[in-house]
């Protein structure tokens, strides 16, 4: 009888321990490359982070640069969120890229890179890099990763 009751607590421990590992998933991520950043915007930080959802928000916070042969892409916030990640105006050479995007569990995860040549430039620019990810209904948050570290985890408002 003892070694029963020790077995059910042993059986019990282990069924308690048990943490399911969750593993991101790649989801799409397609470039806006023919927007820019509004120059209403206030941009306070180093970095500002974006999780759009809304027409109405994106077309405050972006403009299209539409040339003769450019193509641009619009969002389709039925089934697509915009993301963002923008740096404060400079005169250097800097730019920032979305790399890639994954989903795990209720956690969408953007990350990017930011080069800088260290270069001066004869105007000042805003480096910005928006893009698309499939519209997860199931995220509750939008975690930004530079060089694989967290940086920034914003809450994701439908």
């Amino acid at each position: 009888m003892k070694n029963l009751a020790f077995l059910i607590v042993i059986i019990v421990m282990l069924s308690c321990n048990n943490t399911k590992n969750i593993t991101a998933s790649s989801i799409g991520l397609v470039p806006l490359d023919n927007y820019f950043v509004k120059n209403n915007v206030t941009l306070t930080d180093d970095t500002t982070y974006e999780a759009i959802t809304s027409n109405v928000t994106f077309e405050n916070n972006f403009g299209v640069a539409k040339t003769m042969d450019n193509k641009i892409i619009t969002p389709d916030f039925n089934g697509q969120t915009v993301v963002a990640v923008i740096l404060k105006p400079t005169n250097k050479n800097v730019s920032v890229k979305l790399l890639k995007a994954t989903l795990a569990g209720k956690d969408l995860n953007i990350y990017y890179s930011i080069s800088n040549n260290g270069a001066d430039l004869t105007y000042t620019q805003t480096p910005t890099a928006i893009a698309t990810v499939p519209r997860a209904l199931d995220a509750k948050n939008v975690n930004f990763f530079s060089q694989d570290v967290k940086v920034k985890t914003i809450p994701l408002v439908y």
